[in-house]
């Protein structure tokens, strides 16, 4: 199989950090503890400081354990604030790995970071993986790995210093997927962040950017029902391939850009960590195909849930997605010139200051004034389906019951428009900066400048953006009806657009 290949068909490999290993110069060494380590088992948290990042003079860390409602126990680290008082009241976080990796690494960074800023959080590694339970080893089950985050919730809202009705979740790459599809069915998570997401029940349903067939599907569908013939009469399931037990000093020659992204991570002295040899049983991806994660997101509204992308990263399409299907109140927030892995463990790309006042926001005591500094704010780009060239979007406010709510700034270049679209509930334009167009459907286009205000009835079909010659700004205005504040439609021609 080439690297390539099992990116594209990500067939009878359960993680593209897996898949891509298969091309690799390790196959061979994963194919030789394949049987093995799957019936190693960490009976003992380690209790040596062993992560991949170093512990911080501004938390208090201990290693804890409680079982899931499967009864397997969970390991996990707890970062608490250095001034800690356990006759408090805190807001607590439950942060969930990469996939593929432990919570000795991007999990880690990302609890630890949160406990500088006055958070109760915890990593925890998925059952069956790193320091938790569960046999045989290196399952991965997404309604077990969605489990693991309720798990959580029990176990933080049971500590007399938490308060648990503030209780939020962090979910890294597909891990992310995960900690959303928790929220789906357990209100207990008051707000939900992720970072990098992957949809791993997607992306092996339906391959890389959804390019598998209906063919491929079945064929490594009747593969792995074989594999189970197999892993039963030898009396262990076997591994996908897996990074190797020691870091490597460098990236092997050919790889595609995804392949040697992950590489980079797990493979080499960045993130290298033993427990983190991104396998898991072969035929566990047979679970991903029948379970759908994200199914219903906008069911979790009216909490919030505040979506993080790196500009760079392959991966943005799953983040885009998601965002479209979630109903307010989120937020779509995208880090400039950040790949996927650099959310992993890149403090100096990770929008911690933005996390922090998105939980500090939702998970408040008492819910009051709340300041959104220019800083923690970020700029998205207006997604190709919505808009015609260049477009930027500011979150400014998103709605929050019992308010309806929402406000924006968009920016567009010259000639850039939005689609054409309608709003439940109408929507109020600003005029900042610039020359404008606006249109309703049936009406002339109708020029705005600074200081213009235009308001657009409840459903009715309109377009605004920039004049042909001369950028445009405006403060977008709208409420949500149901959790939905806009139906995109078809694009704005060109010739539409000019007739003017």
């Amino acid at each position: 199989m080439t690297a390539q290949k099992g990116i594209l068909a990500t067939a009878t490999t359960l993680t593209i950090a897996a898949t891509i290993a298969a091309a690799s110069p390790f196959e061979a060494e994963a194919d030789n503890r394949s049987r093995t380590e799957v019936n190693t088992m960490t009976t003992t948290l380690n209790t040596t400081w062993d992560k991949t990042f170093p512990l911080s003079e501004k938390v208090i860390h201990e290693k804890v354990s409680y079982p899931n409602r499967y009864g397997i126990t969970i390991a996990a680290d707890m970062y608490k604030p250095a001034d800690f008082d356990g006759s408090g009241s805190y807001a607590a976080l439950i942060v969930g790995t990469p996939y593929g990796g432990v919570k000795e690494q991007g999990a880690g960074i990302y609890a630890q970071a949160m406990a500088e800023r006055g958070f109760i959080a915890i990593a925890f590694d998925e059952s069956y993986n790193g320091e938790s339970g569960g046999t045989p080893r290196r399952v991965s089950s997404p309604d077990i790995f969605v489990e693991d985050f309720s798990a959580g919730v029990d176990f933080l809202g049971t500590r007399p210093f938490v308060d648990r009705e503030r209780i939020g979740v962090i979910g890294i790459c597909g891990s992310g997927a995960f900690a959303l599809t928790a929220a789906q069915v357990d209100p207990r998570i008051k707000a939900v962040a992720t970072a990098s997401m992957y949809d791993m029940s997607h992306m092996i349903r339906k391959g890389w950017m959804d390019s598998m067939t209906d063919a491929q599907r079945a064929q490594n569908l009747r593969q792995l029902a074989y594999q189970r013939w197999e892993d039963f009469e030898a009396g262990t399931p076997a591994l996908t391939p897996a990074f190797p037990n020691e870091p490597a000093g460098s990236i092997p020659p050919g790889l595609d850009p995804i392949t040697s992204e992950f590489f980079e991570y797990y493979a080499m002295q960045r993130g290298h960590h033993p427990r983190a040899i991104a396998a898991f049983t072969q035929v566990s991806s047979m679970a991903f195909t029948n379970f759908r994660l994200n199914s219903d997101l906008a069911s979790i509204s009216p909490r919030p849930i505040l979506f993080i992308m790196g500009e760079n990263a392959h991966s943005r399409y799953f983040t885009e997605d998601a965002y479209e299907l979630a109903a307010e109140p989120k937020e779509l927030y995208v880090v400039p010139g950040a790949r996927h892995i650099d959310l992993y463990d890149r403090l100096d790309m990770i929008p911690f200051d933005k996390l922090e006042a998105f939980f500090s926001r939702y998970l408040a005591a008492n819910r009051g004034m709340a300041i959104s500094r220019a800083e923690s704010r970020g700029e998205m780009d207006g997604p190709a389906d919505w808009f015609s060239g260049e477009v930027k979007i500011e979150m400014l406010a998103t709605t929050e019951l019992p308010s309806r709510l929402g406000a924006a700034n968009v920016s567009f270049s010259a000639g850039a428009r939005t689609a054409w679209h309608t709003h439940p509930l109408g929507q109020t334009l600003i005029i900042t900066e610039g020359t404008g167009w606006v249109q309703r459907e049936g009406g002339p286009i109708e020029i705005v400048r600074p200081g213009d205000v235009v308001r657009f009835a409840p459903q009715e079909k309109h377009w605004h953006g920039a004049s042909a010659t001369e950028a445009m700004s405006h403060i977008a205005i709208q409420e949500a009806l149901d959790g939905k504040a806009v139906d995109w439609l078809e694009h704005v021609t060109d010739e539409q657009y000019l007739r003017n």
